[in-house]
């Protein structure tokens, strides 16, 4: 029986793969680039799990270490270097209520630590990374990844160093320190989305543009979402290692530094796999008398100044803003409210971001299905899975009544961390994926900078209004209001996203863009002769 074309396309391409890999283009890649005007290597399967074992490497920062273990570190130095809120002089015993100085201004160590997570997050939005994606620098760029990756690692391990359980303010500065780094590098890795799925051999092999744009949507979701799924599978793993250290050490505070240290070591050793796999794929060249950094920030600039041309790109960039800071504030408050309010042991709190993580693998593999299956635009995908999501704020305010559930014992900590599991995963993956498709051609880099600034920007704004909230009222349940209007209220910028309309936006920005580019040059050289 002979093979389809897409076939033999594929089976050719993996064949050089290892040629390809250093970035020199073979002759099936020149002859495929030249056919579809791209100036890029065909995606190989080598290169895809590059891409994943990056994944796999620095997703268990953001789903163990971050939003687990540092958390419970900040808010116990905190305890420990606190004082009593009875005059503020004496330390916190069993008796009274401790309060510790957030600057000038006495907050609860679980604020504390939701407070230090905002600054974190603000001051990773005002970091600037070279995120330009210039071919004449590109190699300099993965140098760049490479080194934000290892900063980050290094930062994480010195988590150890920290040998005085009262030096809250030097867990402060790490945890900034990991959450630029990781920031920085998060930029070059989803950029490579777009990349992969345009050149990828179903993709080029495609004889219609209609099939074309069918094969790239799904290209895109599939690379997503196996991205998210290898990077919570291997946030599982380090997960279960951590929850060993705490057992083997009697769940001291000295065992939740060590669970973070492995974690560091996890992020450095798995982040070597990917130099040698993921190729060098250069966009447009840098123009004369520019420096890439400032070039980065100056097209980022001028992408705000001409929002109106990207007009839905930017509508799901603020739909985004506003839902991810919801998403990533359920889990950091989850953590902080089940510990003080609920009383789950850390060990249980554990157990329970690893439920969480096992149920994201499965869970983005059913949404993913359920697309394939009843032919599901990315659209209405992240719309149901929004409106899931949303149910575990409303389940956490049902605590409010004095009735049997609303998150009131470990076994509903549990299921929450279960059902949302299930969903919050997929929801960034499908959020990326539609993101993904909107860019204009050659600014890929630049423009997942701006997502991660935008998923940063509104990072920071749950943990500091929930923190607020906590301190006002004195109860953290109170807080899942204003996050409960976070998930949903965005839902109305979602319903006017028209898909069809972004992407004719982001081909006709090309275009002009291109054409600009065509007069400056024919201008220079009359100039010239």
């Amino acid at each position: 029986m002979s093979s389809s074309p897409r076939e033999t396309l594929s089976d050719d391409v993996d064949k050089k793969e290892s040629t390809s890999t250093s970035g020199i283009l073979t002759d099936e890649e020149r002859r495929l680039a030249e056919a579809t005007d791209l100036a890029e290597p065909v995606t190989t399967k080598k290169e895809l799990w590059g891409w994943y074992t990056f994944a796999w490497a620095m997703d268990g920062y953001t789903a163990a270490t971050s939003s687990v273990f540092q958390p419970l570190i900040i808010a116990a130095m905190a305890t420990a270097g606190g004082r009593s809120t009875i005059d503020h002089m004496s330390k916190c015993d069993s008796s009274a209520a401790c309060e510790v100085l957030f600057g000038t201004v006495w907050v609860t160590p679980t604020s504390y630590s939701l407070y230090s997570s905002a600054i974190a997050v603000l001051v990773q939005v005002w970091t600037p990374s070279p995120n330009t994606s210039s071919r004449t620098i590109i190699w300099n760029s993965k140098v760049y990844m490479f080194f934000f990756v290892f900063v980050g690692c290094i930062s994480v391990m010195l988590w150890l160093a920290l040998i005085d359980n009262t030096w809250y303010y030097g867990a402060n500065i790490l945890n900034i320190v990991g959450n630029v780094c990781y920031g920085a590098a998060y930029v070059f890795y989803v950029s490579y989305i777009p990349k992969l799925a345009r050149n990828h051999p179903e993709v080029l092999a495609a004889t219609t543009e209609e099939e074309k744009d069918e094969k790239m949507v799904f290209r895109t979701s599939r690379i997503s979402i196996f991205g998210n799924a290898f990077g919570f599978f291997g946030g599982f793993i380090q997960m279960i290692l951590g929850v060993g250290v705490l057992l083997g050490m009697h769940q001291t505070l000295l065992s939740l530094r060590v669970a973070t240290f492995v974690g560091g070591v996890w992020w450095a050793i798995f982040s070597i796999v990917p130099i040698f796999l993921l190729k060098r794929r250069p966009g447009p060249p840098l123009p004369k008398g520019e420096y890439f950094i400032i070039y980065s920030w100056k097209q980022m600039y001028k992408k705000f100044r001409y929002a109106y041309k990207l007009a839905h790109l930017f509508i799901l960039l603020l739909f985004w803003f506003f839902v991810s800071d919801a998403a990533s504030t359920i889990l950091k408050v989850a953590v902080l409210f089940a510990q003080n309010e609920v009383n789950v042991s850390s060990t249980m709190i554990l157990i329970g971001a690893m439920v969480e993580l096992l149920a994201a693998v499965p869970g983005m593999l059913i949404w993913h299905w359920i697309q394939g299956r009843f032919k599901l635009k990315l659209k209405t995908i992240i719309f149901a899975v929004t409106m899931l999501a949303g149910f575990v704020p409303l389940y956490v305010l049902g605590g409010l009544a004095p009735t049997p559930g609303g998150f009131k014992s470990t076994p509903e900590f549990i299921f929450l961390c279960a059902y949302y599991g299930l969903m919050q995963p997929a929801l960034v993956a499908f959020s990326r994926a539609l993101y993904s498709q909107l860019i204009p051609k050659g600014h890929e880099n630049e423009m997942f900078s701006l997502f991660s600034i935008t998923t940063a920007g509104g990072g920071w704004i749950g943990p500091l209004i929930t923190g607020a909230i906590g301190d006002a009222t004195g109860q953290m349940r109170y807080s899942m209001i204003f996050v409960a209007a976070t998930m949903y209220v965005p839902l109305v910028l979602l319903y006017f996203l028209d898909v069809d309309k972004g992407l004719a936006q982001a081909r006709l920005f090309t275009e002009q863009e291109k054409a600009e580019e065509e007069a400056k040059n024919t201008m220079e050289l009359e100039t010239k002769s």
